[in-house]
């Protein structure tokens, strides 16, 4: 960091949209509403450097994020250790490897091959490529910056999807006014986490990455689309000017959703959400707080996390309670 407090930072997106055709989260893509992106954020010098990469995906598995660190790092000299890359957890993406098509398979007919892309690569292949290219690219924009942070409250956009009923059971989803709903099964986080960039030659705002748990799964269809995050990545340059990246990171959602079972409700759109998130950004970055004299670095840490434990009769009686999903 810099006596005057900037920061060397650049921002980069890739395409990540598969051909049409390929396998989707719901089955087999039908078209393209929208594109899929890679974005990354370069911050620091030298073996300070760290990245951040954030997909328009399902989730990220570990032999991808390895390739793509691993290229990466050779080509830009970020060390692997502080390149981390995640998923916005998006529904409305491609089936890209064994563990989402294990999920959904039975949605796509037995003779089904994938299709190719325009690169004659295989989907995962050149997936690992663009996202090792947004980071590639991210480095090579790099400039002098000024970083502020901080947070603001937004509320009406995310439900605990789980509800305690009168007859002490739990169900996901139970419906809009259901009467039988007492309450929440488990908490929500309204707070939203920002970190603006700006560029310091003339203190114009350049990208951002925000933080919100909410499932990305309010688009719905057979479509590709980065569903709300790429909704509002639009908002965003249309605020701040074209080349403006704004980087959605989900915050833990597992059980967080758009839906709101009050009675009278209505659900809110993919278009709306996007538009609220790009309000409370807009609204709050003038009172974000620049960060000063201290050394950019990277921290991480392994979490393991126990699956849930049922028995055979435990789902015996939840099959009976409930019919399930294709999809969870």
């Amino acid at each position: 960091m810099s006596a005057d407090g900037s920061v060397l930072a650049g921002l980069a997106q890739a395409n990540i949209t598969p051909p049409v055709g390929y396998s989707h989260y719901r089955g087999v893509s039908t078209g393209v509403d929208d594109s899929l992106y890679a974005r990354a954020i370069v911050v620091g010098k030298d073996e300070h450097r760290f990245a951040v990469v954030i997909c328009d995906l399902l989730y990220m598995d570990r032999s991808t994020t390895t390739k793509a660190r691993s290229i990466a790092s050779e080509k830009t000299g970020i060390p692997f250790s502080n390149i981390m890359i995640a998923a916005t957890h998006n529904h409305t993406g491609p089936s890209y490897n064994s563990y989402i098509d294990e999920l959904n398979q039975s949605l796509r007919p037995a003779s089904y091959v994938a299709p190719k892309t325009q690169m004659g690569l295989d989907y995962p292949d050149w997936l690992v490529t663009q996202i090792a290219q947004s980071v590639i690219d991210a480095d090579h924009q790099a400039m002098p910056a000024y970083l502020e942070s901080g947070t603001t409250t937004v509320s009406g956009l995310a439900f605990n999807r789980r509800y305690i009923l009168k007859d002490g059971t739990v169900k996901m989803n139970p419906g809009i006014g259901n009467p039988d709903i007492l309450a929440p099964a488990g908490p929500v986080d309204s707070t939203l986490r920002l970190v603006l960039i700006k560029r310091r030659t003339d203190n114009k705002p350049i990208g951002c990455l925000s933080n919100f748990g909410l499932h990305a799964d309010t688009y719905g269809g057979t479509a590709f689309s980065a569903d709300f995050p790429g909704l509002l990545a639009k908002k965003m340059e249309a605020i701040y000017g074209s080349g403006f990246i704004s980087i959605f990171a989900n915050a833990p959602c597992g059980d967080i959703n758009h839906i709101d079972v009050r009675p009278g409700s209505n659900i809110i759109s993919s278009d709306a959400i996007a538009q609220k998130l790009a309000t409370a950004i807009k609204k709050a970055i003038p009172t974000l707080r620049r960060v000063r004299n201290a050394e950019t670095g990277l921290r991480s840490e392994i979490v393991y996390v126990p699956l849930q434990s049922f028995s055979d009769r435990d789902l015996k009686w939840a099959l009976s309670r409930n019919k399930p999903d294709s999809l969870f």
